[in-house]
């Protein structure tokens, strides 16, 4: 079980680094932002990032409730073929969860539309 719990933990931690990290540019695009300049403007932003970070929040309680259902499901299952099993040898074999993680590129969309919305220029990055 030890050895099932590191592979979950490095590959959450595998999907953190990346989601968090400029590394994700590598496979998209980058973009340069210039924010509006006035007072409403800077305000309409503020509402911007707001709402960018309930949307990413959200994503992540999805993604950490995916993970916590696989592990119990993958217990659940171990349990029973421990218990009903004529071969528990099979029982033992490591079940790797990796949901399929759901990435923020929808929220990051959003922000960007909502950036320009309130007169803000978001520009791509070649």
């Amino acid at each position: 079980m030890f050895y099932k719990e590191q592979i979950v933990a490095f590959s959450f931690f595998i999907f953190l680094a990346y989601s968090t990290s400029g590394v994700a540019g590598w496979f998209g695009d980058d973009y340069k932002f210039t924010p509006p300049a006035t007072a409403e403007g800077k305000v309409c932003l503020a509402k911007c990032e707001e709402k960018q970070d309930s949307c990413s929040s959200a994503i992540k309680e999805s993604n950490e409730k995916k993970q916590t259902d696989c592990e119990n499901k993958a217990a659940q299952e171990k349990d029973a073929c421990l218990k009903y099993s004529s071969d528990r040898t099979t029982c033992n074999k490591v079940s790797v969860c990796m949901p399929g993680f759901e990435g923020t590129s929808e929220c990051e969309k959003k922000y960007r539309t909502c950036y320009q919305i309130c007169g803000g220029t978001v520009e791509i990055i070649k």
